[in-house]
């Protein structure tokens, strides 16, 4: 397998270029949107209680930053179907300062099949591989809570995809197999994430189509798994949303805001299991199973499983 200077094969590459492209920049659009919301909904919250306690008179939110944009092209910056300009970006940023990040982050340049080695190189480098192998290991090993801050992060995912791609051009494919195996936990996690969850399925589709596809390793194969994921992920969703209304905000409208670790901990034997080859998915969907998910999520799941038997092996 001949491979082009952007780490994938030239013909594939010139296969998704520009359809990608076009898949690339709505996912981007739709993961910022996503965020914008869910801060301003969180400010939203907090301006109201804050009202509440000084004054008796109507509240209003201010006709400012994702507020001052009209719903139908808030709901067509959600879906991707349009582009925000850069002033946009930045009336959103006053109250939504992560969005700016997720817009600027690294991730949808590495995602791009004209990235080039040497820029994915560099970007690994810089961001220092133990820190890499350490958030990886701690993934493949089952145990997220020490690198929990890292999967809030989608630049940490983008130095995983960037590895990756590395290791495919070097034709050590077990090991990107492995990586692989850490960014899709990586990928579930950020689709319980009340920042991402709304875009997760675009990013999924991405990374699944550029990064996943092709990889084997004894005898398995990733799957583009859309159903699946998206299914699981869903149920992954509603275990959250019975929690919290159980222990958290929504009961009776006064409980705590969930904090990331618990979103982690409710979340983690499910997404180990779905993501790890040698169960099989199988202790994901039980771990899920024992608390009633979503039935059609778990069905899915089970029909459109992440792990297949390799057609072909790698050559």
């Amino acid at each position: 397998m001949v491979y082009s200077r952007t780490g994938i094969n030239e013909r594939r590459a010139s296969q998704l270029w520009p359809a990608f492209q076009r898949d690339l920049r709505r996912a981007r659009t739709a993961t910022w949107a996503a965020t914008a919301q869910e801060e301003h909904d969180r400010l939203r919250v907090d301006l109201r209680r804050q009202h509440a306690q000084l004054s008796t008179t109507r509240f209003e939110l201010p006709c400012e930053g994702w507020w001052a944009i009209p719903k139908p092209k808030r709901t067509n910056y959600l879906d991707g179907r349009q582009h925000p300009q850069i002033r946009t970006i930045e009336a959103v940023t006053k109250h939504s300062p992560r969005s700016a990040k997720v817009w600027e982050s690294v991730l949808w340049v590495v995602l791009s099949p004209q990235c080039e080695l040497r820029f994915l190189t560099h970007l690994v480098n810089a961001f220092d591989e133990s820190r890499l192998d350490r958030i990886v290991g701690g993934l493949r090993d089952g145990d997220p809570y020490n690198v929990a801050n890292d999967l809030q992060d989608l630049n940490a995912t983008a130095m995983v995809v960037a590895k990756i791609r590395l290791l495919v051009n070097e034709k050590r494919i077990p090991r990107a197999f492995d990586l692989a195996c850490a960014l899709v936990q990586m990928l579930c996690y950020h689709a319980i994430n009340p920042l991402y969850g709304a875009a997760a399925m675009k990013l999924w589709h991405l990374t699944s189509k550029v990064v996943l596809e092709g990889l084997v390793k004894d005898g398995l194969q990733f799957s583009r798994c859309l159903d699946g994921f998206a299914g699981f992920t869903s149920a992954l969703r509603d275990r959250i949303h019975r929690a919290h209304t159980l222990y958290g905000v929504e009961r009776l409208g006064t409980g705590p805001r969930f904090r990331w670790e618990t979103l982690v901990d409710l979340s983690h034997h499910g997404i180990f299991g779905f993501a790890t080859p040698e169960l099989g998915g199988a202790e994901g969907l039980h771990s899920l199973l024992d608390s009633k998910p979503t039935p059609d999520g778990a069905s899915l799941a089970q029909r459109d499983p992440l792990f297949r038997p390799a057609i072909r092996q790698a050559e």
